[in-house]
């Protein structure tokens, strides 16, 4: 028995029982009404009639409910089971259609499937990065503290201005402070030692981020007081998993940092996440008695329940301005710069670029329904006999219409699980390989969100795709279609096919002109001078031990005098130094210099200070300008004498100081008025470490011998591939020290990679959107163009047979298709004008309107569109006419 059969048989079942229960439910209600008319003729009243006349068919009465309950159901199976039959003949009926026309339902399947993989990896890209929440409790009262410098930048806090800060301000709930540089602590146990990342705070800033250990507490009071034991730590959830097995009973034991004893106080749980996910925290308490011109806190504040920002700052303001009346030498034109979480975490600048991203996708989106639209309207108009036929037969407009828009969604669904694939293929991409170029992008997944909106879009892209084709030919006279042979195309086909070509184009144009100002952007960035040389160097963090190297101690230098030496013994390397900071990657240290005379504030210059060795120069590749780089003849300043303090400055702090005069052999002095003294010796070449995009800031370098900072990066540079010395690196560090941890390497070309990671993460998306663009609306003139030709076969096989010759055709096409490309590129570089503006933040020295990619673009666009368009026009011209009548 077939299933048409069966359908029917199931039906006529349905049908039979639901009439038998109307039957049923009809007699009862007759009875009743039957029996109310006999009691009212009997003179009771009609109210009480009718429920008499209930009470007595009670059981009937429950039986008529009952059948009419169940006769509503059956009557819903069967609507269900009729849509779920013809939803069956239309999805199957679609399969057919798409097996007659393999190459068009492959075009448009690859089509569609291009535009759904982008929007959903740019979807990804913008849950993960903006939609997504912050990963605390109530994250939207968190707030970040700067101090803002009489010259309006935020600037890092001092001791005891957080002091004051957590006793006068009224607006937050808990304040804490993390103290910097972030130390790196060696974890020893019976083991290889292993480094560990550590942040040293108050205990407040659990409270403040709203999370509780899973094990143990937190910092007491008693370890947050001066003088009190705080030789205690709190594990991250990764260290107590991956180091110490999960040990239930790590409380309370005594694990090895740095060659102390240190007592485990707690564990904080998976979900917790702070700045780089740091493997130890130890308590910190600012000292009130701390110089104010000491700026090394990171404040963070929850605010209390129902405080605005524009409260927090009325707050930090009026904090400011009493601590300016307090302590003007210090706090003077000093303020606050308050930002919240997200602000801070995500910025401006990833949010702009999330929505250029999304922008540019949906324009994608659109091009590719109105391709979809166009390739659809060519291959439907030729089934006019079939669709006449359905109409003739008894199909209604809202039938076709719904078959039509069936076979439109069907290709959207196929082509929506191949873009899928290519979007899960992106999204991994992104996350192995630019996971720095926009925050949160590690934590990039397909997910169920993800799937819906893919799904979402895939419906809404079929129904785009197909509604403009089935209203288009629904609405025709279909009739006519089974008394004719041939159907030209009407003049208002044609409009619409053209309206659909000049939106392709003019939606591609777009495209591409936001990708060329975004790869002119890249190229300009990565074509800056950092002013050192990256290639053939790596770097090697090094932390010490504050118990074995004391802070500032000749210990100190004399392990990286040692270890520098070492690292120069080895074949391959060319010269090897240490600064402060790993490029791009460190922090940004700075203060304030002026001419030794200086004797008012306001003559001081901000500047950023580095310590260095005196290799680093030389294995970076910073030319020196004027004097010497520092030697033998500096040496370890001893007492207050300040004479022996020597530095090397940038020249532009040679400029701003000593304008026009030689800086050689004079002194600057640092900080503030009473600071100490320091003889310039050399002047070198600026230099971008920080940040490739911004200008470089004015530079003091300190020499390593004279001032032993704790933290440093070797700078190791080599004749041939640096990674394969790395290894010899780690082994010179570990002869000097055998306690210290194996040090992180990297190159610093790696480095340099990641400072343009979100500008060139952009040029490639974007370029590629572009680039898919450019194909789609390549298509869809060709397929327009190639329509009409086959459309006008025997209109051209008789101009061909009167005489026309082969190039009079082949001008005549392409005018045709040229003629609709130079709408679409004017009406796309007119509307590019405006929309370029929203690039203005995401562009770096790149005018928005600039003229050389507003001019290259329609060049290229249109020679791409030449050649689609020549390929219809010569198959045009070369037709043979008599082929051509005899083919109609």
């Amino acid at each position: 028995m077939n299933s048409g059969h069966r359908f029917r048989r199931y039906l006529g079942s349905l049908l039979h029982r639901m009439s038998i229960d109307d039957e049923v439910a009809n007699e009862l209600e007759f009875h009743v009404e039957m029996r109310s008319r006999e009691l009212c003729e009997r003179g009771m009243d009609e109210k009480a009639a009718r429920e008499a006349a209930i009470a007595r068919f009670g059981d009937l009465a429950g039986v008529s409910r009952r059948c009419r309950k169940i006769a509503r159901a059956r009557e819903r199976d069967v609507l269900l089971f009729v849509w779920h039959q013809q939803l069956k003949q239309d999805v199957v009926f679609a399969l057919r259609q798409l097996r007659k026309a393999p190459v068009l339902s492959a075009v448009v399947v690859v089509t569609i499937a291009i535009a759904i993989a982008a929007n959903t990896t740019v979807f990804s890209v913008s849950r993960a990065v903006v939609l997504e929440p912050l990963p605390y409790p109530d994250p939207d009262r968190l707030v970040r503290i700067q101090e803002m410098t009489p010259d309006g930048d935020p600037f890092s806090m001092s001791e005891p201005t957080f002091i004051d800060l957590r006793e006068r301000a009224r607006s937050f709930a808990h304040l804490a402070a993390v103290s910097g540089p972030f130390p790196t602590f060696n974890l020893q146990d019976s083991g290889e030692p292993i480094r560990c990342t550590g942040v040293r705070t108050t205990g407040s800033l659990f409270s403040v981020l709203g999370y509780e250990p899973i094990l143990g507490r937190t910092f007491s009071s008693d370890e947050e007081q001066p003088g009190g034991d705080r030789r205690v730590v709190i594990l991250s959830n990764g260290l107590w998993r991956g180091h110490f097995g999960s040990d239930p009973d790590i409380v309370g034991q005594t694990i090895t940092l740095d060659d102390e004893g240190w007592t485990v106080i707690g564990v904080v749980p998976s979900e917790f996440e702070f700045l780089n996910s740091p493997d130890v925290f130890v308590p910190f308490v600012p000292d009130p008695e701390s110089d104010r011109s000491e700026h090394r806190l990171e404040v963070y504040g929850r605010l209390h329940t129902g405080v605005s920002m524009e409260q927090v700052r009325d707050d930090l303001s009026a904090v400011a301005a009493g601590l300016s009346e307090l302590y003007p030498a210090s706090n003077d034109g000093w303020g606050f710069f308050p930002r919240s979480f997200s602000d801070w975490l995500i910025g401006p600048r990833a949010r702009r670029t999330t929505l250029v991203l999304t922008a540019a996708v949906a324009l994608m989106m659109l091009l590719a329904c109105a391709n979809v639209s166009n390739l659809l309207i060519s291959q439907i108009t030729t089934r006019y006999q079939e669709i006449g036929t359905r109409a003739v037969l008894g199909a209604s407009r809202g039938r076709i219409i719904r078959q039509l828009l069936s076979e439109a969604i069907v290709m959207a669904l196929i082509g929506a699980a191949l873009g899928l694939l290519l979007a899960m293929w992106a999204t991994s991409a992104i996350s192995r390989f630019a996971n720095t170029a926009l925050p949160r992008l590690g934590d990039l997944t397909i997910d169920t969100p993800v799937l819906l909106f893919t799904v979402f879009i895939s419906l809404a892209a079929g129904v785009l795709s197909g509604v403009v084709p089935a209203l288009r030919i629904s609405g025709g006279r279909m009739t006519e279609a089974l008394t004719s042979h041939r159907h030209t195309s009407t003049r208002r086909a044609r409009r619409l096919h053209d309206a659909l070509v000049v939106s392709e184009v003019s939606l591609a144009v777009i495209l591409l002109i936001g990708a060329g100002l975004l790869a002119k952007s890249y190229a300009v960035l990565n074509s800056v001078d950092p002013g050192f040389v990256a290639e053939g160097v790596l770097t090697a963090q090094l932390t010490l031990p504050e118990s074995k190297y004391p802070e500032m101690s000749p210990q100190t230098a004399q392990f990286y005098r040692l270890v520098i030496d070492e690292v120069e013994g080895i074949p391959g390397v060319v010269s090897a130094g240490a600064t402060m900071i790993d490029p791009f990657r460190g922090p940004r240290p700075s203060n304030k210099v002026a001419r030794e005379t200086a004797v008012d504030t306001k003559a001081f210059v901000r500047c950023q200070f580095r310590i260095v060795s005196s290799g680093s120069f030389q294995s970076m590749g910073v030319p020196l300008r004027k004097g010497r780089v520092f030697d033998h003849r500096d040496r370890p300043v001893q007492g207050d004498e300040d004479l022996a303090l020597v530095a090397i400055i940038s020249t532009a702090v040679a400029e701003r100081l000593w304008p026009g005069e030689n800086p050689i052999g004079r002194r600057l002095r640092w900080s503030n008025p009473g600071g100490p003294l320091a003889e310039v010796v050399g002047v070198v070449g600026e230099i971008r470490d920080t940040s490739l995009g911004a200008e470089p800031l004015p530079t003091v370098y300190f020499n390593l011998e004279q001032v032993p900072w704790p933290s440093m990066t070797l700078i190791v540079k080599t004749e041939g591939d640096p990674a394969a010395i790395a290894p010899a690196v780690r082994q010179a560090v570990r002869q000097v020290d055998g306690s210290l941890a194996v040090p992180t390497i990297r190159l610093l070309k790696s480095n340099l990679l990641e400072a343009t990671a979100g500008p060139r993460l952009n040029t490639q998306l974007l370029g590629t959107f572009a680039a898919a663009a450019l194909l789609i609306a390549a298509i869809g003139v060709y397929g327009v163009l190639s329509y009409r030709v086959t459309r006008r076969r025997r209109d051209l096989g008789i101009r061909k047979a009167l005489g026309a010759e082969r190039n009079d055709l082949l001008r005549m096409v392409l005018r045709q298709g040229l003629g609709l490309v130079a709408v679409g590129v004017a009406i796309g570089v007119l509307s590019s004008i405006g929309l370029t503006r929203f690039l203005a933040n995401v562009l770096y020295e790149t005018s928005p309107t600039d003229p050389l990619t507003f001019v290259a673009v329609p060049l290229l666009f249109t020679a791409v569109a030449a050649i689609a368009c020549y390929l219809p026009a010569r198959r045009a011209a070369s037709a043979d006419p008599s082929i051509a009548l005899r083919a109609e």
